[in-house]
């Protein structure tokens, strides 16, 4: 998804993510705006179980993965503008089971490629703070019903996560990216979303960091149901319902 003309934009936003991204596009709009000004020239690449690395299906849709989409290459070509990025949701490929050092390397491109535009850019960790609060059924149902080809226990999948997290880290300040850890009172029993009654604080307390000491300012990002709709309706330019019906539309959808 993308939007706006790049000509008359004051600043460029690439926001990359799955399923919190998803929820809280409203809210991250409204804190750009606030932070950076308007009109922006945003580009997202989100989504619910999204893969940073490849085409995700989850529950008979799929989409293609943030590093092989042609966000990169739309906004590569668009006018230089100052540009600011998140990197949000990096957990969704631990339960595709795929290897840490996949997992790492594609974020390792995206943040490369984001540092090739002289972006400031924000990466948050893992939900570590949480991820004690999942139970061996909670997982159990979670992996069944969502990642039915993952085989692996509750104790591997923390171990990855762990190693998944500390290699964020170590890639943030490769790429002299933000990094921010999370906390565990912006989750409740669910200990993957963000809990609704903080996003609007979350996100901004997130997003603060694109700016840097002493003008940082803690923002409350705040909603719109209109505009919710609107940017939610956008879809991405393949977006297949069981493989079969293409329902993605030609970019950029503004």
């Amino acid at each position: 998804m993308s939007g706006r003309d790049s000509a008359t934009a004051s600043a460029r936003v690439v926001l990359l993510g799955a399923s919190n991204a998803s929820k809280g596009i409203s809210l991250l709009i409204d804190g750009a705006e606030q932070l950076l000004g308007t009109p922006l020239d945003i580009h997202a690449a989100i989504g619910h179980g999204r893969s940073y690395g490849q085409r995700s299906v989850l529950i008979g849709r799929s989409i293609d993965g943030t590093l092989p989409c042609r966000l990169w290459e739309q906004v590569e070509a668009s006018a230089p503008l100052p540009t600011y990025a998140l990197l949000t949701d990096i957990g969704n490929d631990i339960m595709y089971d795929y290897d840490v050092d996949d997992i790492l390397a594609w974020v390792d491109q995206c943040l490369g490629r984001l540092r090739a535009m002289n972006a400031k850019t924000i990466i948050t960790g893992l939900p570590l703070p949480v991820i004690h609060r999942i139970g061996n059924g909670q997982y159990l149902f979670f992996r069944t019903l969502f990642f039915p080809k993952n085989r692996r226990t509750l104790k591997e999948t923390v171990d990855r996560v762990y190693r998944v997290h500390e290699g964020v880290r170590e890639l943030a300040a490769k790429h002299e990216a933000t990094f921010v850890e999370q906390k565990a009172e912006w989750y409740g029993l669910d200990p993957i979303h963000i809990t609704q009654r903080t996003r609007g604080r979350v996100w901004g307390e997130i997003l603060s960091h694109w700016r840097d000491e002493p003008e940082r300012e803690q923002i409350i990002c705040r909603g719109s149901v209109s505009r919710f709709l609107r940017v939610r309706t956008k879809l991405p330019e393949h977006w297949h319902l069981f493989g079969v019906l293409d329902l993605g539309r030609a970019q950029p959808a503004t």
